[in-house]
């Protein structure tokens, strides 16, 4: 269930159509059923650094373990493409929630000049890269030759 991209995904359809198919008498009984089908969070960690990794063989990609000892709040997914991080918190479609400790990181990371989003699919996290990438083209090359820079990001293939 949820395993791959659902584009303009709605939370409120989805979990009436649990509802439907099986019979719960409330969202919340909905959410207890999907989230016994819907993957660890691991699943979709490993499919989006995968895809990041195939998209942009030259960038920098790692999965941050947490535990113990490690820092709370720190995106799962620390992404480094022409200098500029990427810090992408990956949660499970439909059932992950973010705790206060990593919206609170978000932010920081974004004050910081950094990229940090919430994603559950790798198309989410390539757009979000592709996005970037066609902003610094617009940066680097103006408005006039913002055109050729994203034509010349395509022939690369660093951009969709």
């Amino acid at each position: 269930m949820f395993e791959n991209y659902i584009e303009d995904f709605d939370r409120e359809k989805a979990i009436s159509m649990i509802m439907e198919q099986t019979g719960a008498k409330s969202p919340t009984a909905a959410l207890a059923a999907a989230g016994k089908k819907i993957p660890k969070e691991s699943y979709y960690q490993d499919k989006i650094r995968r895809r990041l990794k195939q998209a942009f063989p030259e960038a920098f990609c790692r999965k941050i373990s947490q535990g113990v000892y490690a820092e709370a709040g720190i995106p799962d997914l620390l992404f480094v493409l022409d200098g500029h991080y990427f810090g992408f918190e990956v949660k499970r479609p439909l059932v992950g929630r973010l705790s206060d400790i990593q919206k609170r990181t978000i932010w920081l990371i974004r004050q910081a000049g950094g990229t940090a989003a919430v994603v559950s699919w790798p198309e989410e996290a390539l757009r979000i890269v592709n996005d970037w990438e066609r902003e610094e083209a617009f940066r680097f090359f103006g408005q006039a030759q913002q055109d050729e820079a994203v034509r010349h990001l395509k022939q690369e293939g660093r951009i969709q």
